[in-house]
């Protein structure tokens, strides 16, 4: 049976005029709670350096979710250009690096994309092992004329070139439209366009066939797999790849970057990557994705990073010397982008196509459809960036 109620007591029946007030206290008590304990678990503190919006799912930290459709991009170095990005960034560990040689884990930057060979020579240079991979034959060509230049065999040695597209998959043949010049690009694509085409029209003059030049078939290689079977199967078992030992990579291919960073899953899940400074471009990634206007190829390389831990600052925004906007319009513009607050990374991507809306061709001239771009520096978990960048 049940117990007698002591007198005063309040039961949910109870009309008295202090139970009534007292369960009213109760639910705005619990109205309160729930919406701090939501707000703290939905937004969190603000990141102080660009942290993802996580969500602990246990006390312990071996088990952490991320939100990737909730991101920080940092603004810090929105202004800041992507090559002094690529030189702060060596010169900062480039002791460290030399010293590192004389071990069997050097310090390793890998540049994907390289129209010219100065920056993997001047890694190379300050110490780094330094992997190069470009498929364009004209290219690769003056980065093996740049290797061989080189005087000092030291830094000869350092330097290991590639003809493979970085991509997906290992082992297959894609197309790739080569001219040598910075536009080569994975695909049978008229960049200028905005088109897949795999001929050139009939009535196209020389000098445009040439400016877009032949389409070619050019080997892969998943980053993955060259991680994994190059720089951890060269060693013994003691001596495997250490988180963040990749110190830097680079990756400049012309809209092909989701295709890339797919090809990385493996690699970013285990922070392997230091530091990693890409393109974004929405209109490229789109085009080669087949997802025009949807900016879907591109939130998802910024959703791959966050989902890793990574922590994204925006570098400058860029055009096409033909663009509606440009230079110091162009900046005061950028400073416009979805930065320093919590977004998503389908806002930040439709800011580019946004740009063209507010800034459109002038009539009766060609509709200008390149676009516009940036670059990013993704900063693995616990890495702090080097001084000389916030300067």
């Amino acid at each position: 049976p049940a117990r007698r109620l002591r007198r005063g007591s309040c039961t949910p029946s109870s009309r008295d005029t202090p139970c009534v007030t007292l369960r009213l206290l109760a639910i705005i008590l619990l109205i309160f709670w729930t919406t701090v304990v939501s707000n703290t678990i939905l937004i969190g503190v603000l990141p102080e350096r660009g942290d993802a919006l996580e969500t602990k799912l246990s006390a312990s930290n071996d088990h952490i979710a991320t939100a990737p459709s909730r991101i920080f991009i940092r603004s810090d170095l929105s202004e800041k250009e992507p090559l002094l990005i690529w030189d702060i960034i060596l010169q900062a560990s480039s002791v460290a690096a030399i010293e590192s040689q004389k071990t069997p884990n050097p310090l390793v930057a890998i540049e994907v994309g390289v129209h010219t060979p100065k920056h993997c020579i001047q890694a190379a240079t300050l110490g780094y092992t330094t992997h190069c991979f470009e498929p364009s034959p004209k290219s690769y060509a003056r980065l093996e004329s740049g290797i061989e230049g080189i005087v000092d065999n030291e830094v000869k040695s350092r330097l290991m070139p590639y003809r493979y597209a970085a991509s997906d998959t290992t082992g297959i043949m894609i197309p790739f439209r080569s001219t040598g010049g910075t536009g080569d690009h994975v695909g049978e694509y008229d960049m200028w366009r905005m088109e897949r085409r795999a001929k050139s029209p009939e009535n196209e003059s020389v000098i445009d066939r040439k400016k877009r030049g032949e389409i070619i078939e050019v080997p892969t290689i998943r980053l993955d797999n060259f991680v994994t079977n190059d720089l951890m199967g060269a060693r013994s078992q003691e001596h495997r790849l250490s988180p963040s030992e990749v110190y830097l990579l680079k990756v400049d291919t012309q809209g092909y970057e989701p295709s890339i960073f797919a090809g990385l899953a493996n690699t970013l899940k285990a922070d392997a990557v230091k530091y990693m400074i890409f393109e974004f471009w929405p209109r490229g990634m789109d085009l080669m994705a087949g997802t025009e206007n949807s900016c879907s190829a591109g939130t998802g390389v910024l959703n791959t990073l966050v989902e890793a831990g990574y922590i994204l600052y925006a570098l400058g925004v860029a055009s096409h010397p033909k663009a509606p906007l440009g230079g110091t319009n162009l900046r005061k513009e950028g400073r416009t982008r979805p930065m320093d607050i919590i977004t998503t990374a389908d806002a930040y991507c439709q800011w580019f196509l946004d740009v063209e809306g507010r800034h459109p061709s002038s009539p009766g001239g060609d509709e200008y459809r390149f676009g516009y771009w940036s670059d990013f520096l993704a900063v693995a978990p616990g890495t702090e960036l080097p001084v000389d960048l916030l300067q």
